[in-house]
C-alpha cells in the first residue's frame, strides 16, 4: 500500500516492492501527488504470492521457502535468522497456517519465550526473524505484518 511521508521539501512516496522491501518514490509538492505516484509505481511491480502460500500453508512450510528466495539480507544476519527461527520460533508456531497470523500469536510467542527462560535479546531477534520471514506475505496473504507494532516487554532483571 503506498503512504507518503512529509519531508523538508515536500511528501517522500513510499511503497513495497515484490519481496517486501521499502521504496522511494520520490518527493512530491504534495502528499496527495506522493501517493498516487508510489501507488502507480506499487502497481508496476508484479507482486506473486509463493505458490506454497495457501490458507493452509503453515509457517514452517513457508519459512523453509523463504529460506530459499530471501534477497536484500546478509549471510551472515540469514544463519541468525535461521538459528533462532528453528531453535525457539519453528517448536511454537511451525504448525500455525501463515494466513491465520495475527499480533495477539505473535505476542503469545514472545510471552512463552520469556517464560521460557529465553532472554531478551533472544526474544528480540526472534520476533524480528519472524517478521523479515513474513513480509512478503503482505499484502497478498496477511493484511499486515504481526510482528510490527508491539513491543517486547523486558522483565526486570534480578
Amino acid at each position: 500500500m503506498a503512504y507518503a511521508v512529509k519531508r523538508a521539501k515536500g511528501f517522500a512516496g513510499y511503497y513495497r516492492d515484490a519481496h517486501g522491501k521499502r521504496c522511494s518514490a520520490g518527493i512530491f509538492p504534495t502528499e496527495a501527488e506522493a501517493i498516487i505516484r508510489a501507488g502507480d509505481l506499487e502497481g508496476l511491480v508484479t507482486s506473486h504470492p509463493s505458490p506454497s502460500t495457501t490458507s493452509s500453508t503453515t509457517y514452517a512450510e513457508h519459512f523453509e521457502h523463504w529460506l530459499t528466495d530471501v534477497r536484500g539480507i546478509s549471510p551472515r544476519t540469514i544463519i541468525g535468522y535461521e538459528y533462532e527461527i528453528r531453535k525457539h520460533v519453528l517448536p511454537l508456531l511451525g504448525h500455525h497456517p501463515v494466513a491465520a497470523m495475527t499480533q495477539h500469536i505473535v505476542r503469545d510467542m514472545v510471552d512463552v519465550l520469556l517464560l521460557q527462560g529465553a532472554g531478551p535479546h533472544t526474544v528480540v531477534q526472534c520476533k524480528s526473524a519472524l517478521g523479515r520471514a513474513l513480509r512478503p506475505l503482505v499484502p497478498d496473504v496477511l493484511a499486515s505484518n504481526p510482528c510490527h507494532g508491539g513491543k517486547v516487554a523486558v522483565p526486570p532483571s534480578s
